[in-house]
């Protein structure tokens, strides 16, 4: 049985650059999927320059079941983990982030959790 790393991506996302703005120039990759992981891989990149890892995401059912100091982040109701886990910072003395949703999380860490969204078959 081959690990999560060595999984092929069952579906990639990504563009050709536009014309004349970006250039001729190679694919950019945005997004991989890992299904049998249960995780996908969002890219930041650019013309020019190769993809860089940004986020991953963690598919709440077929997914590997993650927590943050104790608090399981998957499989729990959104209000359930907002109080966790800003009770568990407030006693900890860490700051308090809010990403662009207002999804909140962990002050110099780079977690971020979202509610699920329906799910869209590809």
């Amino acid at each position: 049985m081959a690990s999560a790393l060595d999984e092929r991506p069952t579906a990639r996302l990504g563009r050709h650059p536009f014309e004349p703005w970006e250039g001729a120039g190679q694919w950019i990759l945005y997004h991989d999927r890992f299904d049998q992981a249960g995780v996908s891989a969002q890219y930041a990149c650019g013309p020019g320059l190769p993809p860089t890892l940004g986020a991953v995401t963690v598919d709440g059912l077929t997914g590997p079941q993650v927590e943050f100091e104790g608090i399981r982040l998957i499989g729990m109701p959104v209000q359930a983990v907002d109080t966790l886990l800003i009770q568990h910072l407030e006693q900890s003395g860490q700051g308090v982030t809010f990403g662009c949703g207002g999804d909140p999380g962990p002050t110099g860490l780079p977690i971020m959790y979202e509610p699920p969204e329906p799910v869209t078959p590809w």
